[in-house]
């Protein structure tokens, strides 16, 4: 098999650069080997405790993860998750709706 980083390619996204795995740092290359938990959420969750940030993913309603994550962590995720739909949205030339602006255009009709 490739060892190198899959791509959002295989959900029909634009692929990305690959990077192959051992030019990654040990943290990152130890995740991306088959033994590595993978799953699909349509939801979540987040709370927050005096030290970390938790998200509860969920799938059609129902909980089924937990992750806990530093708070340095949490703001680097989600500014990577946010420039990744800001690129997917510049390249594709089409906005990806948030839940709650799809559940408004839902209630509008």
């Amino acid at each position: 098999m490739d060892k190198s980083i899959q791509t959002a390619s295989q959900q029909g996204v634009a692929p990305a650069p690959r990077m192959p795995i051992g030019m990654l740092p040990p943290q990152f290359s130890a995740m991306m080997q088959p033994q590595t938990a993978s799953f699909y959420a349509n939801g979540f969750e987040i709370s927050a405790t005096g030290a970390d940030l938790v998200v509860t993913f969920i799938h059609n309603g129902r909980p089924f993860a937990t992750v806990n994550l530093s708070f340095t962590t949490a703001k680097a995720l989600g500014s990577g998750l946010s420039q990744l739909v800001a690129d997917l949205e510049d390249r594709s030339k089409t906005k990806v709706l948030s839940a709650e602006e799809v559940v408004k255009a839902l209630e509008n009709k």
